[in-house]
């Protein structure tokens, strides 16, 4: 985006603003013949806004949030055009996703801009959350126009209506630091916006799944695993394999459940429906060095399903920057390469990294780790078992005795 554009008044009653009730548009900065100004080697700005812009408008939508975009292709929209369908939307709050650019080349970080008739509250809690995420903060501000008093400076805050419009600037083109920040995490830098709007909204959102670390203790027993994996009718391999799986996590570590629930998604609990074989011992759909396709050949073959689950700890390893157990496989060494190889913390941000869905992480937790962590296991009241035993044992002696007596009179009566 380049800064020398305009704003219009925003004036939402924030009494009003209930989760339930809340609209959002999300305007994708640029596009078409704009391509904006914050662009680079890696990108043209307009196309980074869209991504950005695409995920949040699922995830708005996953969510139950009532939401729209300005543009959901490569189309160009002027001025007017654009703060037209933000007015016209019926939203009370705008997301205007752009990335910077400055002639130094040493600026950096998340720019955030909200109307100089709104308090920034919105705009400071997604801040917060970019930089829970990793962002480097540059400041939250708002700016007033010189020839135009009592107005905003930037046109989408000055000329859309009463829709409160925070500007997001991501980080700098410009930048190579700020570059490979966006480049490595711009779905979570997307993701920290629909937390930060939902804070502000007073809308449920479930940080858990947003923020799961994968390094820890795992939070279940082998029991609950294995009763976990029975329940979903896995395989008695994938069965056995929870025992590993306690194991590697125990000397890593990293959480055993989180890795168990991604074989269980991997895998389909032990089952392998896809081109992946059971007798690979591949837990974790791992690929060779140099894959040429999505084949069978083109996934690693452990020999052993300690090999195997030993396989998946180490490769997650280079994702979270653990030292690898034992020898590690070839692909290994192709994650340690990327530049974000060790920075990953949270189960979510494997989208688009272990796999290109970039909902991959959070399917991970809503569908298994959620539903292994709620597993009920019944465990023995071997107390009440130890009661129980000794009262049936009374009356099993009741019984002898009473059999014994019937006898006696029986013997008597014999011999006369």
């Amino acid at each position: 985006m380049n800064i020398n554009i305009v704003t219009v008044k925003n004036n939402v009653d924030k009494v009003n603003l209930r989760g339930d009730f809340v609209k959002i548009i999300i305007d994708p900065g640029h596009g078409g013949k704009d391509p904006g100004g914050g662009n680079n080697e890696y990108w043209k700005e307009k196309d980074m806004n869209l991504k950005i812009s695409l995920y949040q408008y699922e995830r708005f939508k996953d969510l139950g949030i009532n939401v729209e975009m300005t543009r959901k292709r490569d189309i160009y929209l002027s001025q007017e055009e654009r703060t037209k369908k933000v007015r016209g939307s019926g939203a009370e709050i705008c997301i205007s996703n752009h990335i910077n650019s400055a002639y130094n080349k040493s600026a950096q970080g998340v720019e955030i801009i909200h109307s100089i008739y709104t308090d920034g509250t919105l705009a400071g809690l997604i801040m917060e959350e970019l930089k829970v995420m990793g962002a480097k903060g540059r400041r939250v501000f708002s700016k007033t126009h010189p020839n135009m008093p009592g107005k905003d400076y930037y046109y989408m805050n000055r000329l859309t209506g009463n829709v409160e419009t925070v500007i997001v600037e991501y980080g700098f083109a410009s930048n190579r630091e700020d570059s490979k920040r966006i480049l490595d995490n711009w779905q979570q830098y997307a993701e920290a916006v629909v937390a930060g709007v939902c804070e502000y909204i007073n809308y449920p959102y479930n940080k858990d799944i947003n923020y799961t670390k994968i390094i820890g203790k795992s939070e279940v027993t082998l029991r609950k695993m294995q009763d976990w994996a029975r329940n979903n009718k896995a395989t008695e391999k994938f069965i056995g394999a929870a025992e590993k799986y306690i194991k590697y996590g125990e000397i890593t570590g990293i959480r055993a459940d989180i890795l168990y629930s991604q074989s269980g998604k991997e895998t389909n609990f032990g089952r392998y429906t896809g081109v992946v074989t059971e007798d690979m011992n591949n837990f974790a759909g791992i690929k060779v060095k140099n894959p040429t396709g999505d084949q069978s050949k083109d996934h690693e073959r452990f020999l052993t399903v300690d090999d195997g689950v030993r396989g998946h700890f180490n490769h997650m390893c280079a994702y979270v920057g653990i030292e690898p157990v034992g020898k590690v496989h070839d692909r290994y060494f192709v994650v340690k390469s990327l530049s974000w190889a060790g920075k990953v913390k949270y189960v979510k941000q494997l989208g688009g990294k272990w796999a290109p869905d970039p909902r991959y992480g959070i399917s991970i937790i809503e569908d298994y780790l959620t539903k292994l962590l709620n597993t009920t296991v019944e465990y023995n009241d071997y107390k009440v078992l130890y009661e129980n035993c000794k009262k049936e044992n009374a009356v099993l002696k009741e019984s002898i005795r009473e059999l014994r007596n019937k006898l006696e009179k029986i013997a008597t009566i014999a011999e006369v």
